[in-house]
């Protein structure tokens, strides 16, 4: 982790990651729900007690490749999927803890603007 709170995360072998899912539907993210950023990044609920949960891009100024990765505390890559291009403005992709495998604990969700990370946030994944 970085002194701004980003993983610096290994780069694993590809072939051992999931990176697309044909079936995955896009959600266009009301309106009211965005912010005066571009490309910023939500994931909700968070913390995450149920399976499924949803990542939101706000703000697309234009149509991008967006990719998502999200690892693990120690910097671990533990789940990716190239969304390939998504359309300018809000959007939201379901996801679901069984095909990220994500178990209790902390994980960073990372969002890939052209192959850039442009934006981090932190879920919390809890069990009761």
């Amino acid at each position: 982790i970085d002194t701004t709170g980003n993983p610096v995360p290994p780069t694993p072998p590809v072939d051992t990651i999931p990176t697309t899912n044909p079936d995955t539907t896009v959600t266009p993210v009301p309106p009211g729900d965005s912010t005066d950023k571009p490309a910023r990044l939500k994931v909700y609920p968070n913390p995450l007690n149920v399976s499924s949960f949803h990542v939101g891009f706000f703000n697309s100024d234009a149509s991008n490749d967006i990719s998502l990765e999200i690892f693990d505390p120690r910097g671990v890559l533990v789940f990716r999927r190239q969304y390939g291009q998504m359309p300018k403005g809000n959007n939201a992709v379901p996801l679901n803890t069984f095909e990220t495998n994500l178990k209790s604990g902390l994980y960073f969700v990372t969002m890939k603007v052209g192959g850039k990370a442009v934006q981090s946030v932190k879920l919390i994944r809890i069990r009761y």
